[in-house]
């Protein structure tokens, strides 16, 4: 003790020379923002299309109320309330965006930025409250901001759930901090704001009653539960008004009881791991098709482990040690499949941001304790700082990419890899490279549970590719495989429509509609059937004029026959009767919807037939349409399916 006395002594009369608390964390702020800064640039990817892109909620700002009135996935696939979640702050936050940057995903990446800061900001001082002196602060909440497995939460749109849940825990954990009733109350109300980001704040709530209990235990029992009254109001709301908006059925995550429970020991032996092994983060951790021994045996033992911590912690009876810890195992458990949640990956890393936010406030007086007794063990977590930083840079880089992105999820899940097959192939699909995308979807594998959704795609693919006979044939087969999915019922009524059986298409409709009711695509599709009937039947079978070969493009547009619609286009152009707003409609289609071919005839006969009155956006879309191609064939050799 005495040995080390001189070394505690020294930090301490150090660290009146430290810089100012504030600039240390100006400083963090600076160093986490410029690691990030790429994300700024980054596509959509992944669920942002579903969240986002194709969300008439997000894209049409609705009545506030509205979004208090309704569950935050809507899956054609599975039914309208079918994933059990209520988020309506975080939809209201993605809408808000959308009113302000539209369809622009650097806004909402801008977005979810500042907020990382904030969290930064908020957990810099939280640590402070709790005692910690600046420099620690700023260690342990450099480590946290950069710890590279958040950059799933921090650099992908569909991750601001847990950014928003997480400055209203922090906030709440601040208001709380005084000790007094408004503090209390107002600390319930971020409990209650942070439920209706995400339901991971239901452990801070817990967490903060905890803390309100042994802050007074030497009051009454009745004093003490009036204490925790903040935080029952808050639960009591959230449960009213999630049973309003989403109803009161669970999550079905599609496993069995004893399913669950693997997933459940598997999860708690990858997370430890996942702490351990933080340069390398991974959108997908462990599947339920694919179960893992290894760690279902590690699993064991942490759970084991857990057990003699929750002893250990029951006889410290310390708050600055049980709230946090509380706090954070609770979040975790809550990600760990004992409770039904619609997720195929047994880990994720997003799952992370709030109990390592409070695993901080936990071990920071540990690591103020450890440095000071001899300062030069600061150079262990600087070096950790900025191996942290290289690594977070690169992961967010890889975001910042949704080709990289893709192909790097495929490659790391050669087994499981229908999901990435799936997503990777439809990134190929919108990149107009039709046959890539189609092996893609086919190179699924057969035992995985998304293999039907694979097998659906490929009738876009076939059907971009002019194979309207082999995607209805697969529509067909993956409808009597499943024909309880409303979207692939949804799915085989298109694939009707491509081989022009309107009878048949009006009945898969329907079926849709009453395995979906209210099935937007579907009601869309079956309003517009009596049109598309009419147009059939006016057709020209043998067309001679450009007019004539205009309607017949349009109208194979409209079933889905693209390769058909630019057919007619072009005959239509030859003809040289295209007024300039036609040439404008068929070459804004032809970079749409055609192939690299087709695209390239259009552009360059437009120019032509406009000279300085083309549209430059057309030639900008052209520009970076042959970029994006570019840039896909470059990574086909990577993703190891053979020659293109």
């Amino acid at each position: 003790m005495t040995a080390q006395a001189p070394a505690l002594g020294g930090l301490a009369q150090s660290d009146s020379r430290m810089p100012r608390p504030w600039l240390l964390l100006l400083c963090v702020l600076v160093l986490v923002g410029s690691v990030y800064s790429a994300c700024i640039g980054g596509p959509f990817v992944w669920d942002d299309y579903h969240l986002v892109v194709e969300s008439p909620n997000v894209s049409h700002l609705q009545p506030f109320r509205s979004y208090f009135e309704r569950s935050f996935w809507i899956d054609p696939a599975l039914g309208a309330q079918a994933f059990g979640y209520y988020r309506p702050l975080t939809t209201l936050s993605l809408a808000l965006d959308y009113r302000l940057h539209g369809d622009n995903s650097g806004g909402f990446h801008l977005t979810n930025l500042l907020l990382h800061l904030l969290n930064t900001s908020l957990l810099f001082q939280l640590v402070r409250r709790r005692g910690s002196a600046g420099w620690a602060a700023a260690l342990a909440t450099a480590l946290w901001a950069l710890f590279p497995r958040l950059t799933e939460a921090a650099a992908w749109i569909s991750g601001r759930t847990d950014l928003l849940a997480a400055s209203f825990v922090l906030l709440a954990f601040h208001a709380a901090h005084t000790g007094r009733w408004l503090g209390r109350a107002t600390s319930g109300l971020c409990i209650l704001l942070g439920l209706l980001c995400k339901e991971v704040a239901l452990a801070a709530a817990f967490a903060l009653m905890l803390d309100a209990w042994l802050a007074d235990a030497h009051d009454s029992l009745a004093i003490r539960a009036r204490a925790t009254l903040p935080w029952l109001v808050a639960l009591s709301c959230y449960a009213g008004l999630r049973i309003h908006g989403a109803g009161l059925a669970l999550a079905n995550s599609g496993e069995s009881n004893s399913e669950r429970l693997w997933s459940f020991v598997e999860a708690a032996g990858r997370y430890p791991w996942m702490l351990l092994d933080g340069f390398q983060p991974n959108a997908q951790l462990g599947t339920s098709d694919v179960r893992s021994i290894p760690f279902f045996g590690l699993g064991i033992l942490a759970l084991g482990a857990s057990v003699f911590g929750v002893i250990w912690l029951v006889r410290q009876r310390r708050r600055a040690i049980v709230v946090p810890v509380l706090w954070g195992a609770l979040s975790l458990f809550l990600t760990m499949h004992l409770l039904p949640i619609p997720l195929d990956a047994v880990a994720a890393d997003r799952f992370l941001y709030l109990p390592l936010a409070a695993g901080t406030v936990a071990c920071a007086p540990w690591l103020e304790r450890w440095v000071a007794a001899r300062p030069r063990r600061a150079l262990a977590p600087l070096l950790l700082i900025g191996g942290y930083a290289v690594a977070a840079e690169r992961r967010v880089e890889v975001w910042s990419d949704e080709i990289a992105f893709w192909v790097r999820f495929y490659q790391q899940h050669p087994i499981d890899n229908a999901r990435p097959a799936i997503e990777l192939g439809n990134v190929y699909l919108r990149g107009h490279l039709f046959a890539d995308a189609l092996r893609l979807f086919l190179s699924a594998n057969e035992q995985s549970t998304w293999v039907l959704t694979a097998r659906a795609n490929t009738t876009s693919a076939l059907a971009a590719l002019g194979k309207q006979d082999d995607a209805h044939r697969i529509a067909a087969e993956v409808v009597a495989r499943s024909p309880q999915t409303p979207s692939f019922a949804l799915n085989l009524a298109n694939a009707d429509l491509l081989v022009l059986d309107f009878d048949a298409a009006k009945h898969d409709l329907q079926r849709a509609l009453v395995l979906y009711p209210g099935y937007p695509s579907a009601k869309m599709t079956l309003d517009v059937l009596p049109e598309l009937i009419k147009m059939h039947d006016n057709l020209p079978q043998e067309p001679t004029t450009g007019a004539e070969h205009r309607d017949r493009a349009r109208f194979f547009a409209q079933v889905g026959r693209l390769p058909d619609s630019v057919r007619e286009w072009q005959a239509a152009a030859e003809s040289g009767t295209l007024s300039p707003a036609e040439w404008t409609e068929v070459t804004h289609y032809a970079l749409q919807f055609g192939d690299s071919k087709a695209a390239r005839w259009f552009v360059e006969r437009a120019k032509g037939a406009l000279g300085p009155a083309l549209d430059p956006r057309l030639e900008l879309a052209y520009q970076q349409r042959s970029e994006t191609e570019a840039h896909l064939r470059r990574a086909w050799h990577e993703i190891g399916l053979g020659r293109r």
